[in-house]
């Protein structure tokens, strides 16, 4: 594997890691103001951030695991 492809590869990993940590705060923040409201607009945004951040992980994991992954990290910067 070229030099290049491996940079790629590795910032794509902590972009997609990034990305499942950021979600799993939002899943926090959400949780905490839905137990204060009950709003379900809030508890949506939680289950929302909580798909999120099992999706990026799944996607840091095969990031590393399978170079093909790569397509797929493309799709989700530009989502």
């Amino acid at each position: 594997m070229t030099e290049d492809r491996e940079i790629w590869i590795r910032h794509f990993f902590y972009l997609a890691i990034f990305a499942g940590t950021f979600h799993s705060f939002q899943f926090l923040a959400s949780v905490l103001l839905w137990a204060g409201t009950n709003s379900a607009a809030l508890l949506s945004y939680g289950l929302d951030a909580v798909v999120s951040a099992a999706a990026a992980l799944v996607l840091a994991a095969g990031i590393q695991r399978d170079w093909r992954s790569k397509f797929v990290a493309y799709g989700y910067i530009a989502a």
